[in-house]
């Protein structure tokens, strides 16, 4: 075979590798991008924005709406494939599986406190077990939040500096929406356990 035969054939590879490589790059991504699109609809079959979620909107939240987006999101992670684009749509369901989590976590602190408000002076000392049930709330809230970040974190980190086929992930997932203020957190904690050992200290050294 002479040089230029060789030549043609070499070009011929690599531009038959060329359109396989793009043909995969596509692949994953559509295929990353239907997951993001099929997650986001598991919210909004509920009218829950997960990036837009404020302590009074989360009060309306009903808690069946949130039990059904945490079985679609399991349903989810059980059938994506075992792909790149699969391995990164199930962490991505990990996080938003937070995102659940951190909204009843809020939800069950608030009815709590609301018992919490309703009991008279009078009959605090003998309703001690309720206050340690918001203190006990308030530290789950504050962890399940910080969880909820550092996975969002994570999964930008991770994306972000990824090779070329999953570098778009990061962006594409709308993960960074999601991740939430933790001003305050340690603050809430640090002042409940102060009110309750004040409280206890108050009704007599109750431990």
């Amino acid at each position: 075979m002479d040089k230029k035969w060789r030549n043609l054939l070499l070009v011929l590879a690599l531009l038959a590798v060329a359109l396989l490589a793009a043909y995969f790059l596509f692949f994953q991504n559509d295929t990353f991008g239907q997951g993001v699109l099929q997650i986001g609809s598991f919210w909004q079959a509920e009218s829950i924005n997960p990036a837009n979620l404020t302590p009074d909107k989360i009060q309306l939240i009903n808690e069946d709406a949130i039990s059904r987006v945490q079985v679609k999101l399991a349903s989810f992670r059980q059938a994506v494939p075992d792909t790149d684009a699969g391995r990164a749509l199930s962490r991505l369901a990990d996080v938003h599986m937070a995102v659940a989590d951190v909204i009843l976590a809020n939800k069950a602190l608030s009815e709590k406190v609301s018992q919490a408000d309703s009991i008279p002076a009078e009959q605090l000392c003998g309703n001690i077990a309720v206050f340690e049930q918001v203190n006990s709330l308030t530290r789950s809230l504050a962890e399940k939040t910080k969880a909820k970040n550092e996975s969002a974190r994570q999964f930008i980190s991770d994306y972000a500096n990824a090779g070329l086929i999953s570098a778009s992930y990061a962006q594409e997932s709308g993960v960074a929406a999601l991740v939430s203020d933790e001003t305050g957190l340690d603050a809430a904690v640090q002042s409940s356990d102060e009110g309750l050992q004040e409280l206890k200290d108050s009704c007599g050294g109750v431990q």
